[in-house]
């Protein structure tokens, strides 16, 4: 057994317990001492840290266990002192050194690999890694609350994984598919190759400090930093969340058929998302637009809606048929008018289940307008003094209710 301390490296014969031999070291001041076995034990490499350096060396074995002198030392200039730590690779022929840094070494001379000089990984610390099970890719944890899945050979990133706080363990599962990563409120599992989520973030409330998969990989054991232990089937965890994405800002969505289906919108441009297999959505059709857009739409008539709010005051509103999702034909202009604002349109507008009229306030001009989708015309037109907000349609189509500030709701066949 090699002990580090501060300034020396004590060999101990495990089977008496003696002290074999202590080696005082050149370096006085450094600290955080680690050392690897190599070379099938017949010696050391010590990685230690202090007055802005990072040292390794290697030592080796005599016959009777005891460490010779240095062999050959390499200095690496850093500009932090904080904790230094090293993991051999998967074959023993090279190894890492991280913590305020990260280098990647060759057993036999302790030069860099080239591939990986000047590669900047991570913006902050690098408390852990780990590597996939046939020593190709390394996988690192960041106090930048990202993780990076890197190729060990070429030094490329291959993957960045973020999360929302500082993360600070990985571990591969044994059928290399799979890679927890811990961080100081949870974990989550990701996807080794593709580097997208497999499960929705693991909250515990304490940062993770161990884990192991158990069971071929169905059970995962995660140990806290506060010593919490806890068993998670894999089967079971939370699924991971699927994310539709805009270029610009969501500015509405509505959900169709339990989530069968799902429109999005933005200032420029309408998405209809399918729900396929294990949850997953795919973009199945999309209509541009020149403004803020609303989608709506009415079950009974299978009609879509979406409504344009064309800054500053211009309001069109354009129908279309769903057809196993995907816009039937094109769009129609169902309706237009101008000189109009909205404070929530959100809230301000609504479209019959049947899908033949929509409902909206016209705050300018103080009223509730009910437009006919058919031909365009506005059939009602109800003057309010004061502010609608919350307008609804029942489910059957039959009935339009609004709620005008501060205490009164309307109801109108």
């Amino acid at each position: 057994l090699v002990s580090c301390d501060q300034g020396k490296l004590i060999v101990i014969n495990v089977k008496t317990g003696a002290v074999e031999k202590e080696i005082t070291l050149p370096e006085e001041d450094s600290v955080n001492r680690q050392s690897l076995f190599v070379n099938n034990d017949k010696e050391i490499i010590n990685v230690a840290l202090g007055g802005g350096k990072i040292y390794v060396r290697k030592l080796s074995f005599k016959e009777d266990w005891v460490l010779s002198a240095q062999s050959n030392t390499v200095e690496f200039n850093t500009t932090v002192n904080q904790l230094i730590r090293a993991k051999l690779t998967p074959d023993k022929k090279q190894f890492v050194v991280y913590g305020n840094t990260l280098k990647v070494l060759n057993v036999d001379d302790l030069q860099e690999d080239q591939n990986w000089e000047s590669r900047v990984i991570h913006r902050a610390g690098i408390p852990n890694i780990a590597f996939s099970h046939d020593g190709t890719k390394l996988i690192t944890t960041s106090f930048d609350s990202t993780s990076a899945i890197c190729d060990l050979s070429s030094g490329e990133k291959l993957h960045t994984l973020k999360h929302d706080i500082n993360v600070s363990y990985a571990v591969v599962s044994p059928d290399q598919q799979k890679l927890m990563i811990g961080d100081w409120d949870g974990f989550r599992l990701w996807d080794l190759f593709t580097g997208k989520p497999l499960s929705a973030q693991i909250k515990l409330g304490e940062p993770i400090r161990d884990a192991i998969f158990l069971e071929n990989g169905r059970l995962l054991r995660i140990v806290s930093m506060y010593g919490n232990i806890t068993d998670w089937d894999l089967l079971y965890l939370p699924p991971k969340p699927t994310e539709l994405t805009h270029a610009e800002k969501i500015t509405g969505y509505e959900n169709i058929n339990d989530g069968e289906f799902v429109i999005t919108a933005d200032s420029k441009v309408a998405k209809i998302w399918a729900r396929g297999s294990n949850n997953q959505y795919v973009e199945t059709s999309t209509a541009n637009f020149k403004g803020k857009v609303l989608p709506r739409y009415a079950p009974i008539g299978n009609k879509l809606v979406f409504a344009e709010i064309d800054s500053p005051d211009k309001f069109s509103i354009y129908t279309a048929l769903l057809d196993n999702g995907k816009i039937k034909d094109s769009l129609k202009l169902a309706y237009k008018t101008e000189d109009i604002t909205f404070f929530d349109p959100e809230r301000e507008m609504a479209i019959d289940p049947k899908g033949k009229h929509f409902a909206f306030f016209h705050k300018d001009k103080n009223k509730l307008v009910v437009v006919d989708l058919e031909n365009g015309k506005e059939l009602h037109s109800f003057s309010q003094s004061q502010v609608v907000q919350n307008i609804r349609y029942d489910k059957r189509g039959e009935n339009l209710y609004f709620f005008v500030l501060p205490d009164k709701i309307y109801i109108h066949d």
